[in-house]
């Protein structure tokens, strides 16, 4: 704790004065020579050490490796290169980047410091850095963080670079850790691309801009609030958005080279009478699987999938009855996803149906249009109860049926709506625009907050 700030009054007898410098010269000292202020400036030096071997493992070539470049990051590490939104979250997207998209990539430049500075709370487990320094290359090799898509000019380049990074300690080190415990657990990288690009010829004052050039807009901003609300990668060389693949199954099989990450497929598709015949349709990226395909009739459905190793397969099944699968589109989204539900709030019996259920975004909020661009599903009673269903298609006007619940409690049938959004939606209110066909009940709207609905 700081000494407490002393008044000394010019009015004073001078040997009162020198005392009373006296005493608050030793409280200072007493501050600055604290065990607190010493732990601290130890701390600092164990992570400016964690992050130089970090930054060893990535330019260094003697020392260049994924492995320990990883084993300076804790598992859900990520990195955000912020004018060019290349990079990725977890170990598994990190070493894929890492290893195909910087550390073995990347032309020899020097990267010299100008200031760093470093703040840690022990107790809190948690630290920081911020580097400032000018980064020097030549542009004689695809630098894919940092002119992605862009091809070599051989032009020599330099730009003052700043990285912002988090630091997290494990509960328990382990015994001879060299970092004790202390990991990385985020970086974000900031430079002016536009300097970067008027060295390289992409940017010439006076002259029309080029289509495609390797610049971002507001999702910056939006990435660096949430690294996740935003897709890494879009601009790396290969990315290809909205593809529409027909199928003719059976025994189907489709593959498309991708950037690792996570992707929407959507999935349209038709087996009418036939409940199950579906069952043997996968899709997959490799290392996340989406499971089979729900057994419905004439319906898109939206799928989650993290690839791992740039490549997205379908594996259709020997039933022939498969062959009701139309058309797979790759969609690449941000995670961005807002469900809510309506509960009965008393006991159901018998089917009811509730017309047209609308979601609407309250208009003081911002654009009474933004719920246009929404993507949402009702589901039936009690379907995946207990956790968020994944499951999409159009239409912000809704339809639905409540399948019979006899003998169960109030408040376990429900319906509910989830929206995968390209935007947040805040504000948002349900209606019911008419009345059910049956007696009419009393809901409750919840909504989900990541763990459980409230």
């Amino acid at each position: 704790m700081a000494p407490p700030p002393m008044k000394i009054l010019a009015s004073q007898p001078r040997n009162v004065v020198f005392a009373a410098a006296m005493v608050l010269l030793t409280a200072l000292l007493a501050h600055m020579t604290s065990p607190r202020a010493h732990d601290s400036k130890e701390l600092e030096a164990v992570l400016a050490k964690l992050w130089d071997a970090h930054l060893a493992h990535e330019f260094d070539p003697e020392q260049k490796s994924t492995a320990y470049t990883l084993a300076t990051m804790t598992e859900t590490a990520s990195v955000n290169h912020v004018p060019t939104l290349v990079g990725a979250s977890g170990h598994q997207l990190l070493s894929y980047f890492y290893q195909n998209h910087f550390i073995f990539q990347n032309p020899p430049m020097s990267l010299q410091l100008i200031k760093r500075t470093i703040s840690a709370d022990a107790p809190k487990s948690s630290g920081s850095l911020v580097d400032e320094m000018v980064v020097n290359l030549t542009h004689n090799a695809e630098v894919d963080w940092l002119l992605p898509g862009v091809k070599p000019t051989g032009l020599a380049i330099s730009f003052p670079l700043v990285v912002s990074v988090d630091f997290t300690r494990h509960a328990q080190a382990a015994s001879g850790d060299a970092h004790d415990g202390w990991r990385l657990l985020g970086e974000r990288i900031y430079w002016d691309q536009a300097t970067v690009l008027q060295q390289v010829g992409k940017l010439v004052p006076g002259q029309p801009l080029e289509v495609g050039l390797p610049i971002s807009g507001p999702e910056q901003a939006a990435k660096v609030v949430d690294v996740e609300s935003v897709r890494s990668n879009e601009m790396l060389r290969g990315v290809k958005e909205d593809v529409t693949v027909e199928l003719d199954c059976p025994n189907a099989k489709w593959e498309l080279d991708v950037i690792i990450g996570r992707y929407y497929a959507r999935v349209f598709y038709s087996n009418p009478g036939h409940p199950g015949d579906t069952a043997g349709c996968f899709l997959e990226g490799v290392s996340a699987d989406a499971g089979p395909l729900p057994s419905l009739e004439k319906v898109e459905i939206r799928l989650l999938v993290d690839v791992v190793d740039a490549r997205l397969t379908f594996s259709g099944s020997k039933n022939t009855s498969c062959s009701s699968v139309s058309a797979i589109e790759l969609i690449s989204l941000p995670l961005s996803t807002q469900m809510w539900r309506l509960r009965a709030a008393s006991a159901v019996s018998g089917r009811w149906r509730v017309h047209e259920l609308q979601f609407h975004q309250d208009e003081a909020c911002g654009d009474p249009d933004l719920i246009k661009t929404q993507k949402s599903r009702v589901f039936s009673s009690g379907y995946m109860d207990n956790f968020p269903p994944t499951l999409a298609s159009d239409g912000n006007e809704i339809t639905a049926w409540l399948a019979a619940c006899d003998g169960c409690a109030g408040g376990t049938s429900w319906i509910g709506a989830v929206f995968i959004s390209i935007q947040t939606v805040r504000c948002l209110r349900i209606y019911q625009a008419r009345e059910t066909e049956s007696l009419a009940r009393t809901v409750a709207s919840e909504s989900w907050n990541g763990t459980t609905w409230t």
